[in-house]
């Protein structure tokens, strides 16, 4: 086209000209502005190519905010919750996984009220807890690396005057550095040889007691080495510090037969100020005292003794640091035989004035069978058939088929039962009796059938993963048991500052004087005992209770054994379906058993009721001034089929939350509760009654519960 053409064009139609240009312009801002939009900086670093989510967020905050300047010392907007102090969290994704070795939390300033302590939680289930700087904005955390695809970071500690929490930047780092932690721990896991190790006398005096140095110095996991002695314990204190920054998750104290004194209280103090109670420590080298612990990152770890009982110079052999990934060390138990199960005899005299619409004569719950079992039971009059069908343990096989057999003019029925298709182990046998002019009555047998062979190892629960072992009771050994746990490895009645306790319909004797009720059986199983109270037996409540159970518990009186605080605590049981039966997995604090606290928290994983064994209820607790705060779940959970099978139970405590599962399934989470901070103990039972009434009459008075192990992870 030539020049003058356009020109003549552009002299016609103005307004068409213009009408262009200003929709070219339009468009070029347009344009502009979503790319700016899209490219605009979010701040350098892994953190701002994250999904960021939040529990809550105030209006006109956003959660994106915590990544949007990339740097610490100038940081951006912050991310604020929604009225949401403890429990608030701050979450980043992505979409593969990445290679983490440290993380900066920077708050807003350091004299506002805001988050002072939590806790990060990580894509593979592990977890490390922190506190945050007093005197910084920034709080830079290392911790072992871990490639992750999530990263967590919940508040569990804010000020008094905190109305929410608030973070202006997260960081997160993944390039090697010279204040990354170290794990050059050897085989065992122990990191204290690796420290410097000092010490103090006591009464504040400044003075050296003797070199620490015997509290480091075993060459394995058995060696003890020497003792360390102080004649002045009270305010004693014993210090390891290490050149560079240490993941822990557990502390083992060693005690010393040469001890006149014993540590009857301390405190576990981080380089970050933070504190840990540590109970009594018993003056027997083969019963350490281990406390785990959510992982913490530390340069230093002080023991103070708070508090000793008796006279003399207190002596210890060992203090042991574990890293994370390492279960701390328990000396062997004596070899020795299992306890054997009950014989598949009749015996008139158990079953003399017992009456049922239904009895097993024969054999006696938690009897020794082999591949066929004979049953005898017997009806009143009415019943015109009694069958039995055997519910493997295993809940992937099927039932079996039903054996039928016809009363006799007594009432006798025998059933000969095939037990092969059951496997190994605990087999439930439901006995169920018919008739036309009678009800249909039902009881459940618990036999035995031995394995004669090592026990397969049972998987961790997929509620485990990512988390550290820090102790395992798997019960293919026999264990000692004393009532309050002294002079033995568990409690056998439930533990307290002044002696032991019982409760509810049940006895749980003392093994030194009545029946033993808690066994190890066939090398692989604890089996826990409901029976009919022997004659002379006194009731030590003075309750009048006609019968004996059971119950073990992993710290003493006074404090001493395993205690965790926050983890995962698991155990795998067979359960009982007797009305009135009450077994139960549960925590309780350990700092209770040394002195007398205002507040008691408790941890319910699981209880279950025989009345009822398709359902099961996990509760919080938190018991102060008379009254309870927290809250009991409830509900079905299995088919008959299913309940009378092997289930892990388990309970996640973390400082903000609960959380209860089954199979490794989660059921319910709960608020953390008032005193849930303080490290627990796990206690395993088979009680009576729980505010259900009793009819054990149909299996002569009595049941038994297995638990293949019980585990803690933290």
């Amino acid at each position: 086209m030539s020049a003058r053409r356009v020109e003549r064009i552009r002299h016609r139609s103005p307004r068409w000209w213009l009408l262009v240009a200003v929709l070219a312009v339009v468009l070029s801002v347009l344009v502009g502005l979503a790319v700016w939009r899209v490219t605009r900086p979010v701040g350098p670093g892994l953190a701002a190519q994250a999904v960021v989510t939040a529990s809550s967020t105030a209006v006109g905050y956003s959660a994106r905010e915590a990544v949007s300047s990339g740097t610490a010392t100038a940081p951006g907007a912050a991310w604020r919750s929604a009225g949401e102090t403890t429990g608030a969290w701050l979450e980043l994704s992505w979409s593969e996984p990445h290679l983490i070795r440290r993380v900066t939390l920077v708050r807003d300033a350091v004299d506002a009220p805001g988050v002072t302590a939590g806790y990060l939680s990580f894509g593979d289930g592990s977890f490390v807890q922190l506190r945050l700087s007093p005197t910084a904005r920034a709080t830079e955390v290392a911790f072992t690396p871990r490639s992750v695809d999530r990263l967590r970071f919940t508040a569990s500690e804010v000020t008094d005057q905190a109305d929410d929490v608030s973070l202006a930047e997260i960081l997160v780092e993944t390039e090697p550095a010279k204040r990354d932690v170290v794990s050059d721990d050897p085989d065992d896991g122990n990191a204290a040889p690796r420290a410097t190790v000092t010490a103090r006398t006591g009464d504040g005096a400044g003075g050296e007691t003797a070199s620490p140095h015997p509290l480091q110095d075993g060459a394995g996991a058995s060696d003890l080495g020497s003792v360390w002695r102080t004649d002045d314990p009270a305010n004693a204190w014993v210090q390891l510090t290490w050149d560079r920054p240490r993941e822990l998750s557990s502390v083992e104290l060693v005690g010393s037969a040469d001890s006149a004194a014993r540590l009857r209280n301390g405190t576990l103090l981080f380089d970050d100020g933070s504190e840990l109670p540590l109970g009594a420590v018993l003056a027997e080298p083969d019963r350490p005292t281990i406390v785990s612990f959510m992982p913490r990152v530390t340069r230093s770890l002080r023991l103070t003794v708070d508090e000793v009982e008796g006279d003399g110079p207190l002596a210890l052999s060992e203090w042991r640091t574990y890293g994370t990934g390492h279960v701390p060390w328990r000396p062997d138990r004596q070899p020795g035989e299992s306890a054997p199960a009950e014989n598949a005899t009749c015996d008139p005299a158990v079953t003399a004035g017992l009456q049922a619409d239904l009895l097993v004569l024969c054999p006696t719950t938690g009897a020794l069978v082999g591949d066929t079992a004979t049953i005898s039971t017997r009806t009143v009059a009415g019943y015109a058939a009694v069958s039995a069908t055997v519910l493997p343990g295993d809940g992937g096989l099927p039932a079996g088929q039903p054996v039928r057999a016809t009363p006799d003019a007594g009432g006798v029925s025998e059933l000969v039962v095939p037990l092969d298709i059951a496997g190994p182990g605990p087999v439930t046998v439901k006995i169920s009796a018919t008739g036309s002019r009678r009800p249909t009555r039902s009881v459940f047998l618990q036999l035995l059938r031995s394995s004669g062979s090592a026990p397969d190892e049972v998987a961790a629960s997929t509620a485990a993963a990512g988390r550290t072992l820090a102790y395992a009771e798997e019960f293919e050994e026999p264990l000692t048991l004393s009532r309050t746990g002294a002079g033995a490895d568990y409690a056998a009645a439930k533990p307290t500052v002044d002696g032991a306790q019982d409760f509810g319909d049940a006895i749980f004797p003392d093994p030194a004087a009545g029946p033993s009720t808690v066994q190890v059986v066939d090398g692989r199983y604890l089996r826990i005992e409901v029976e009919p109270a022997p004659a002379g037996l006194v009731d030590p409540q003075g309750w009048g209770r006609r019968h004996v159970g059971g119950l073990l518990a992993s710290a003493r009186q006074g404090g001493s054994g395993f205690s965790a605080q926050y983890g995962y605590f698991e155990a795998r049981m067979l359960a009982p379906a007797v009305p009135g039966s009450w077994p139960a997995f549960w925590t309780l604090p350990n700092p209770n058993l040394s002195r007398s606290l205002p507040v008691e928290a408790e941890f319910d994983a699981v209880e279950l009721y025989g009345h009822d064994p398709e359902g099961t209820c996990h509760a919080t607790h938190s018991h102060e001034g008379g009254k309870d705060g927290g809250e009991t779940r409830c509900g079905k959970r299995f088919s008959e089929r299913a309940a009378l099978a092997w289930h892990t139970y388990g309970v996640s405590v973390t400082p903000s939350e609960v959380t209860f599962y089954v199979d490794g399934r989660l059921v319910t989470t709960e608020a953390q509760v008032k005193g849930g901070d303080a490290p627990m103990y796990f206690l395993v039972n088979l009680a009576l009654g729980g505010g259900w009434p009793l009819d054990l009459a149909g299996v002569q008075e009595r049941a038994t519960l297995y638990v293949d192990y019980v585990r803690v992870y933290v």
